[in-house]
């Protein structure tokens, strides 16, 4: 870590869904909704001081 550069790489994970470049923007400022958006269980976090 202290070098800041990758030492290894690996990919043999088997079945692991990787989504595709296309509609992957997930922000809800570029959402397309037809009206607002109701969240079922709002949460508020606090960091403590």
């Amino acid at each position: 870590m202290d070098k800041k550069e990758v030492v290894f790489i690996t990919d043999n994970g088997l079945n692991i869904p990787v989504a595709k470049g296309i509609d992957t923007d997930y922000r809800y400022s570029v959402q397309k909704l037809n009206g607002e958006l109701n969240l079922i269980n709002p949460i508020s976090l606090e960091q403590p001081k």
